[in-house]
C-alpha cells in the first residue's frame, strides 16, 4: 500500500447502510478492510490479530452507523476504533503478562498465609481483573 493510497465510501453506500442495508454495508467494508486491518497492524504488529481487530471495529461500526452524522465522518473514526480496539488488546495483554508474573509471589503467600486468607486474596484478585477487563 502506498502512503498516495486514499479511501472513499460511497455516500449511497453509507445512507443505506445507516437504514440497516447490509449489501450497502458489505460495500464500505471491502472499501475500507485494508486500511483498517492497516492501522491494528501498525499497533499490534501481528497479521492475524489485526484481521480480528478489523472484524471488532466493523461489527462495532455497523452497530453505531445509524447514530453517525454524516459520510465524511465515517473513515476517521473508523480508523480511531481501530487503533484503539489495538491499543485496548495490547494494554490487556501486558495486564496478564503483569499478573502472571505476579504468580511467584503469590506461591510465597501460600507459605506465610493460611490457606483461607490466600482464596480470600486470590477471589480479590480475580474480582479486580474481572472489573479491570470490563472498563
Amino acid at each position: 500500500m502506498s502512503s498516495s493510497t486514499t479511501y472513499t465510501i460511497n455516500p449511497q453506500d453509507f445512507s443505506a447502510a445507516q437504514r440497516g442495508d447490509r449489501n450497502a454495508y458489505s460495500r464500505l467494508v471491502a472499501a475500507t478492510q485494508r486500511m483498517v486491518t492497516s492501522v491494528a497492524l501498525a499497533q499490534v504488529r501481528d497479521l492475524q490479530l489485526s484481521e480480528d481487530i478489523a472484524q471488532e471495529t466493523f461489527l462495532q461500526a455497523w452497530q453505531r452507523i445509524a447514530q453517525m452524522r454524516s459520510a465524511g465522518s465515517f473513515l476517521p473514526w473508523l480508523r480511531e476504533v481501530a487503533r484503539n480496539r489495538a491499543i485496548d488488546y495490547l494494554r490487556t495483554m501486558r495486564y496478564r503478562e503483569s499478573a502472571a508474573a505476579d504468580l511467584p509471589e503469590l506461591a510465597d503467600q501460600v507459605h506465610a498465609a493460611g490457606p483461607a486468607e490466600v482464596l480470600s486474596h486470590a477471589q480479590d484478585a480475580a474480582l479486580l481483573a474481572q472489573a479491570l477487563d470490563e472498563i
